[in-house]
């Protein structure tokens, strides 16, 4: 991914369940304080030592450089498009003290500075791609200008802010979609079994966060005792087996079930007619639209990314879509009008 399209604008492997993968490793410098103890001024440390390891990566990255900004110069729309699209998450446009977000083009590597952490370098790719995820955290992660300060115990690894990080301090996860085990009312057995083997269960935007549009977030829960590489094989295998569930209970809602074909002709119908769409409506109703084209109920007559639209309906995202501040009514209007038009346009019932 060389250009400057974000990673939802993709498919990858697996894209039919596994939204997306994200590869996260926490960081924090040995002789300064970490962030819930910091002050004013060791925070612009921890920015000053960020911003020279930017530059440090785009001498070497140049075909792909990273760019480094002030979260406290960025509009409150140009932060709430950045959760949205999961570059940053909640946590950081809220935090008080001096912090910030590099990031290359298209998202390929990522890091939020003075969050939790110091540094939480992270890279986020579209279907199933830990490994190449991971790689690209480890470019940013490797410079020297920052290895030779990390805080780092030959007993534990690397300390972080929460203990549940310190160790490996890498974070595995994916974004699935699975709305065949959740009509089958079977979503609760797979996230129970997911509690049992300590892999974490959360919202489409992380920690204290809800499910929408049939998403869940899974990713390891400890990083203590275990390499990045038995981690991210243990998170393929997971994920891979869930993958396998959520086909196996497409294919049996799609056997001689007219409720379910129907349900996803209402959402077809909804956003091809509706004048008045609220996000909540749109983004249940799109994650019917995914499923039909992948079961064949639907198909497409154009290119179309559903994933894209899912992002793009939502309100800052749109804002920036338009080019215009709009309120919630006009958002609601407008992106029954996007709906109709993409919709409308490119799919078509494909079953009789």
């Amino acid at each position: 991914m060389s250009d400057n399209k974000g990673w939802y604008t993709y498919e990858g492997k697996d894209s039919d369940v596994v939204v997306s993968s994200r590869v996260r490793l926490a960081r924090n410098f040995d002789k300064i304080p970490f962030t819930h103890r910091a002050s004013v001024v060791s925070a612009e440390q921890v920015i000053s030592l960020a911003k020279k390891a930017v530059e440090e990566y785009n001498s070497v990255h140049s075909e792909l450089p990273m760019t480094f900004v002030n979260i406290a110069d960025m509009s409150e729309l140009d932060k709430m498009y950045l959760v949205e699209t999961h570059s940053i998450s909640p946590a950081l446009t809220e935090q008080k003290l001096p912090c910030g977000f590099a990031a290359t083009a298209g998202d390929k590597v990522s890091v939020m500075i003075n969050e939790e952490d110091h540094l939480r370098i992270q890279s986020i790719l579209p279907g199933l791609a830990f490994e190449e995820a991971y790689k690209n955290c480890i470019e940013f992660e490797g410079l020297e200008s920052l290895r030779k300060n990390y805080a780092f115990s030959r007993e534990l690894g690397y300390l972080t802010s929460c203990p549940t990080n310190t160790g490996t301090a890498i974070r595995v996860s994916a974004m699935l979609h699975l709305p065949a085990l959740v009509m089958t009312k079977n979503i609760n057995k797979v996230l129970d079994s997911c509690g049992k083997l300590g892999i974490a269960v959360r919202g489409v935007y992380g920690e204290n966060s809800n499910s929408f549009a049939h998403m869940y977030q899974i990713s390891n829960q400890v990083t203590l005792g275990r390499t990045e590489e038995e981690l991210i094989k243990m998170m393929n295998n997971i994920v891979g087996q869930i993958c396998a569930m959520e086909r196996d209970y497409r294919k049996k809602l799609k056997l001689n079930n007219p409720v379910f074909t129907d349900k996803i002709c209402r959402a077809y119908g909804t956003l091809c007619g509706a004048w008045i769409l609220p996000s909540q409506e749109a983004l249940e109703n799109l994650s019917l639209i995914k499923l039909g084209l992948e079961m064949g109920i639907l198909k497409s007559e154009h290119e179309i990314h559903i994933l894209s639209m899912i992002i793009n309906i939502q309100p800052a995202s749109l804002q920036k879509i338009t080019g215009k501040v709009l309120g919630a009514e006009q958002r609601d209007t407008v992106r029954a009008q996007m709906m109709r038009d993409k919709i409308g346009n490119s799919i078509k019932i494909s079953v009789e």
